[in-house]
């Protein structure tokens, strides 16, 4: 099938005008507008992500990969970008938190990048795993017992969110009542809204807060891990490590709980198959990264010179974002006469692929799965409350996330809270309990 040539991906007189990824018309339908973009331009399209600033959409499985695994060609680094010395991008564009550059991993290549994400990863490796699905257990059951006698909820913003939050909180060591806060920073982020650029420099500076305590203070945390790597990260390292670390797991987290609920509702026969026992909740989460991935576009990579790509003449300096979504979608890999899969398996690119692949996977599937096997045990009989084109996405390029996912079931009195145990007879020299450590953030104070 022959494609037109599309107009370059930057706007400039007498071109028509390119497709939006953002705003609330895409966020609605995203599908129909990566369908449309692959029928009229085929595997790659131009495409606009922000107001003035042109892009390369890759939306075929195997180009998707040819970017993201070759990063001689497609470099993640900002600096190749044409629009950064053109001077089109403000220090206060919305866009900036996620395509500008930063000292992070994912922003770096070669060796550099390397260093970075051994460090990181060795970070992850130690979280205490078990701990993290208890913490979630129990997190996932203060949440269903506050709303259970009710008869309603918001899986959303009562379920999802808070035990994404939570985790995260424990993980960087800090009060969970700041859980909420971290939350709503990360989302002003990646919503690429106004306000964009002062949520990332208000959360930079309370993760810099957190570094400085750590250094005097350190525990069993993410900042007090990456302070210890053999890498010697620097502080401005440290800082865009938690920062990414934040951006995409947090968010991801949460939406790949909400959007794995959505499509056990959407779906009653898998909900029950999955209550039932017939089905596993690690199915039911690789169906959920297929249909509906947390992250839709992955920003993002630079031609590092010119060349072709699926029939396409790139420029050096050209932006390409891969549109993760699109890419499962791929009738070459999933054919459009079945809306499933071919198999339940780990083909998709929900987490990305090549070096720059999602190094913290592992536990955010963790906390997804656990959350929702969690909440089908204890709560089977789920109903959504509004149609699912009646749900409102967030208007992110980026994010895939809802708003708000409503449902209903019987009221149920949750169960009482048994009784502890007394302690057993102990003889030797007492032990201090264990506690959660707790970082005051401070938000009202913090200099952004």
């Amino acid at each position: 099938m022959s494609h037109p040539p599309p107009p370059r991906p930057s706007p400039g007189a007498g071109q028509p005008p390119l497709t939006r990824l953002y705003g609330p018309e895409f966020a609605q339908d995203p599908h129909g507008c990566y369908a449309g973009l692959r029928a009229r331009w085929g595997p790659i399209a131009p495409v606009e992500v922000g107001p003035g600033v042109g892009a390369w959409l890759v939306l075929g499985y195997q180009e998707a990969l040819t970017v993201a695994r070759d990063a001689e060609l497609f470099s993640s680094d900002a600096r190749y970008w044409h629009a950064a010395p053109s001077g089109r991008l403000p220090p206060e564009s919305p866009l900036l938190p996620v395509l500008g550059g930063r000292p992070a991993l994912t922003r770096q290549d070669g060796p550099a990048h390397l260093r970075l994400r051994q460090a990181v990863l060795d970070a992850l490796q130690r979280i205490d795993r078990p701990q993290l699905r208890r913490l979630t257990v129990t997190t996932a059951d203060e949440l269903i017992d506050a709303w259970l006698p009710h008869g309603q909820a918001d899986l959303v913003a009562g379920y999802a969110r808070p035990v994404a939050a939570r985790a995260f909180t424990r993980l960087l060591g800090i009060r969970d009542g700041d859980g909420g806060r971290l939350h709503t920073l990360a989302a002003a982020v990646l919503d690429s809204a106004p306000g964009a650029a002062a949520a990332d420099r208000e959360l930079r500076a309370a993760l810099r807060q957190l570094i400085e305590t750590r250094r005097t203070d350190p525990g069993p945390d993410l900042p007090s891990w990456l302070l210890d790597s053999p890498a010697g990260l620097t502080e401005p390292e440290l800082v865009h490590q938690l920062t990414a670390s934040v951006l995409a797991g947090l968010e991801s987290t949460s939406g790949l709980i909400g959007n794995t609920l959505l499509h056990l509702l959407s779906r009653p026969r898998l909900l029950a198959a999955l209550a039932a026992g017939r089905s596993t909740v690690q199915d039911a989460v690789e169906l959920a990264l297929w249909a509906e991935p947390p992250v839709h576009n992955l920003a993002a990579r630079w031609a590092t010179t010119d060349l072709t790509l699926a029939g396409r003449q790139l420029r050096r300096g050209d932006l390409l974002v891969i549109a993760l979504a699109a890419a499962n979608a791929d009738p070459a890999v999933r054919p459009t006469t079945d809306s499933r899969p071919p198999t339940v398996n780990r083909a998709h690119l929900a987490w990305g692929a090549g070096p720059h692949a999602c190094p913290a996977r592992d536990p955010a599937r963790l906390i997804a799965e656990t959350a929702v096997e969690r909440l089908v045990q204890r709560v089977p009989a789920l109903q959504p409350t509004v149609a699912p084109s009646a749900l409102v996405w967030r208007p992110s390029p980026w994010a895939r996330t809802l708003t708000a996912l409503p449902v209903h079931f019987p009221p149920v009195t949750p169960p009482p809270t048994p009784e502890p145990e007394p302690p057993a007879p102990h003889h030797g020299p007492a032990e201090a309990t264990p506690q959660p450590r707790t970082t005051n953030w401070a938000w009202w104070h913090l200099d952004p």
